[in-house]
């Protein structure tokens, strides 16, 4: 089974942006490279995206409805020796592993008013959000 956690983050301003991504993605494994992308830009003519979806992926080992321990294994753990019941059972007991993945988009675009467009930050949100839309690729034709 898995869990996933989306996060999109627009910046407009270099006042927001170390907040904003400390505030959203204070556990990210890609903060780092975030905060080095920001760095090497301006967003004074300038606004940044970010796209981040952490995947939570559980691997069950055993079935747990139908798995019983055996009865040294029960004695085992009722004395309170954990230690000793993995050493003699071994990681067959462990009920799951937890992996987590993750990636990061970063969409860095100029604009030449004093104002950003926000045509292109709300067509690439639907467009993640409903990766069947293709309003990017029509967009980008008709400009």
């Amino acid at each position: 089974t898995f869990d996933y956690e989306p996060t999109y983050i627009q910046i407009r301003s270099t006042h927001d942006a170390t907040n904003q991504l400390i505030d959203r993605l204070a556990e990210s494994l890609t903060l780092q490279w975030l905060n080095i992308q920001l760095d090497s830009i301006s967003l004074k003519t300038s606004s940044v995206v970010i796209f981040n979806v952490a995947v939570d992926k559980y691997y069950q080992s055993i079935m747990q409805l139908t798995s019983q321990l055996s009865k040294s294994a029960v004695t085992v753990l009722s004395r309170g020796d954990l230690h000793g019941f993995f050493q003699s059972c071994g990681p067959g007991y462990i009920h799951s592993i937890r992996r987590t993945a993750e990636i990061s988009a970063f969409f860095y675009y100029t604009f030449d008013s004093s104002k950003p467009s926000e045509l292109f930050p709300n067509l690439l949100l639907q467009n993640v959000q409903d990766p069947s839309r293709n309003d990017l690729q029509k967009s980008a034709i008709a400009s």
